[in-house]
């Protein structure tokens, strides 16, 4: 059982130290580090149990290099003003490459909603950190660089309290149309079916004119 605790014992340290020290690290300069991010196609519609996808390509120039233990961490939840922003970083994946002048880093970042109101709240994929070197330097100093965060719309569950459509519609929004073709046509074949089935009843007991056939059929589809 200890052999199970103590490797979970140290990544919750791990994780708790990176939360503390992680605004003590000093900013790399600027020009070091350029980025790429292909953003999720929406802002809103967000609500609890969807997943949104960030990729992100930084790009090093040397003689920095990228500290790989610094990666973030799939499941570390985040906290804002210290309580926990109800998003988690759900998989990452990454690939990092190195030539004679820089180094790149993709990440593919996956997170998940596990927050919800009864009304619309702003919220954010949360910014990543990563930590670079020198490793010429003497004194091993370790800077940080910030991915930066992205603001979504997390939308509720269902409507709280009492709302008039009329009122909640946008202008944007148009007015809602039904299509009466497809049913009407639906309709009229129907009936046609019925009446042969009629007819094909009743003069088989003789008891219908077959010269009265041509009149309903006029009836039924004006």
């Amino acid at each position: 059982m200890m052999k199970f605790l103590i490797p979970i014992m140290m990544l919750l340290l791990s994780i708790s130290s990176y939360a503390l020290d992680v605004q003590e690290w000093p900013d790399i300069q600027e020009g070091i580090v350029s980025i790429k991010i292909k953003e999720p196609p929406h802002r809103v519609g967000y609500t609890i149990g969807d997943k949104s996808d960030r990729h992100v390509e930084v790009t090093i120039k040397k003689p920095y290099v990228l500290i790989k233990e610094s990666l973030p961490i799939p499941g570390y939840e985040r906290k804002y003003k210290g309580q926990d922003i109800g998003i988690v970083l759900d998989a990452m994946n990454h690939s990092y490459k190195e030539n004679k002048t820089s180094s790149t880093l993709v990440l593919d970042l996956t997170y998940q909603i596990f927050t919800n109101s009864v009304v619309a709240k702003p919220g954010f994929l949360p910014a990543e950190y990563i930590r670079l070197l020198n490793p010429s330097d003497p004194k091993k100093k370790v800077f940080k660089y910030r991915i930066p965060e992205y603001q979504i719309a997390i939308s509720p569950l269902s409507i709280f309290g009492n709302i008039k459509i009329e009122e909640d519609m946008s202008p944007l929004r148009g007015v809602f149309l039904m299509d009466e073709k497809n049913p009407i046509k639906t309709l009229k074949i129907s009936a046609i079916i019925a009446l042969f089935s009629l007819f094909a009843l009743q003069n088989y007991m003789h008891l219908l004119p077959l010269r009265q056939i041509p009149m309903l059929f006029q009836l039924i589809l004006q």
